[in-house]
């Protein structure tokens, strides 16, 4: 068996003890793991180790010798940091909003995502070593005197379960899978990363992080000019939906009777169409082409660009805020944005094909007719057969011809003179070739090849047997 080589090991004080410090033969080291004794190898040509007894390395599994390592030595060191007064600091992501302008303009501002660096000793004074937090055990629990709780779990060769995770306490996962691993915890750092994962933490901050610069018209440490979405109804009825900076949009509150801020994201046409109408019902005086019952939509493609309606009183396309200045302009709430479409009374009512080819006089009798609960069948029929009548009369055929009488629509009649001179046609198609097959010597005609010259053929049976 392999011999196992340690590089830290426990003194007769529980204390660690790293190999690289040089401890002295003379004392005593226990095994983190199985506890029994090691022996520091201090030699020059090999590198220096605690290591076991030869008898006794079938007895230490060094997985649990790393989860141990790497647990006590935070449970020591953390307890050192608040003994002391040092700060054990970890680091996570998290997305910082600034509200700097939330109060005035109703608006925030999301800077993006950032480490947010935090003392934990500042927020949980308390570390117990493998206690039970009702029906978990974590490795570490941090706890403070508001309730708050906090486990650390060390992952070597299994990670915490999923129920431990979503039991809403904070949780700080560290991989470990070597001596090397415990890095983080010797230098009182754990960075939130490939190899340290950090569970139920507040993710979205809220505060004032851009110092000022967006009243300067700039993104918080960049030049970028930072602009908000602002809704704007002016004294003639106008209105706009635009990006302005902080700059603008404060003069734009002192001179407009209507503003309203909005985030950067919601500059869009249905956002524009939303808030004119929640203006014009708050009782704003708004006056826009969407809002028109003479309005429709401009879909010219030459015309369409800056003049999105088309006035279907001037028989003109024009830009939607032409309405402050147009005498035909006439709000209708049935024809605004908001308000669903009406249906056309066709919209729900099933034609079936017979009835659709019957002729176009004869469909509108009927739809006439659809509305009166009285009308039979009967009636129906000899307002059909009456139009035939009426029809052969003007036209001067004769009733005697079968071929007259007929009063079916035309493209019907055609369809079926396209059927009989179809059927004509494959009446007059040769037939084919009668072949003597040169492998079976039967005559056929279902052949893939044939010799007009000698009548002899190759038939299909014979291939499909593969005799050629």
């Amino acid at each position: 068996m392999a011999e196992i080589r340690y590089r830290y090991a426990l003194d007769l004080n529980d204390n660690i003890v790293d190999i690289r410090d040089n401890p002295t033969r003379k004392k005593i080291y226990r095994c983190l793991n199985c506890g029994r004794e090691l022996r520091p190898v201090l030699g020059r040509s090999r590198r220096h180790h605690f290591r076991h007894l030869n008898t006794h390395d079938h007895l230490c599994k060094p997985e649990s010798y790393l989860h141990k390592l790497a647990k006590l030595t935070f449970f020591k060191l953390y307890q050192q940091c608040v003994r002391e007064g040092q700060p054990f600091e970890v680091e996570f992501v998290e997305q910082r909003v600034c509200n700097r302008l939330e109060a005035e303009y109703g608006v925030t501002c999301d800077i993006g995502d950032h480490y947010r660096r935090v003392d934990l000793t500042q927020h949980f004074p308390y570390a117990q070593l493998e206690a039970r937090d009702g029906d978990f055990i974590p490795d570490v629990l941090l706890t403070n005197d508001h309730g708050e709780k906090l486990y650390f779990e060390v992952a070597v060769t299994h990670k915490s379960s999923d129920r431990k995770k979503d039991a809403g306490y904070r949780v700080i996962e560290l991989d470990v899978s070597s001596e090397s691993d415990i890095q983080p915890i010797l230098d009182r750092h754990i960075v939130e990363g490939r190899h340290a994962r950090f569970f139920h933490f507040k993710r979205i901050r809220k505060g004032d992080f851009c110092g000022g610069s967006c009243v300067d018209g700039l993104y918080p440490g960049t030049s970028e000019m930072f602009q908000l979405a602002v809704f704007v109804v002016h004294k003639s009825g106008k209105c706009i939906l635009t990006q302005v900076s902080s700059v603008k949009a404060a003069a734009l509150s002192n001179t407009a009777p209507y503003v309203k801020f909005l985030p950067v994201s919601q500059s869009k046409t249905d956002v524009f169409l939303r808030e004119m109408e929640a203006a014009y019902r708050a009782g704003v005086r708004v006056k826009n082409c969407f809002l028109c019952r003479y309005h429709a939509e401009n879909r010219s493609w030459r015309y369409h660009e800056g003049n999105p309606i088309f006035c279907k009183y001037l028989k003109k396309p024009f830009p939607s805020n032409h309405a402050a200045e147009c005498e035909a302009y006439r709000p209708d709430e049935k024809v605004f944005p908001g308000q669903p479409q009406s249906q056309s009374p066709w919209q729900n009512r099933t034609i079936s094909i017979k009835e659709d080819s019957r002729p176009r006089r004869y469909q509108k009798d009927r739809q006439a007719s659809s509305s009166q609960d009285t009308t039979s069948p009967a009636k129906e029929d000899s307002r059909l057969h009456r139009y035939q009548k009426d029809r052969q009369a003007s036209s001067g055929q004769n009733r005697t011809s079968p071929a007259k009488e007929d009063s079916r629509p035309r493209r019907q009649q055609e369809n079926q003179q396209a059927e009989k001179q179809r059927a004509q046609d494959d009446d007059d198609t040769p037939p084919l070739q009668v072949g003597t097959c040169i492998f079976c010597g039967q005559r056929t005609t279902d052949w893939w090849w044939y010799q007009g010259e000698t009548g002899e053929c190759k038939c299909r049976d014979c291939y499909k047997k593969g005799l050629y």
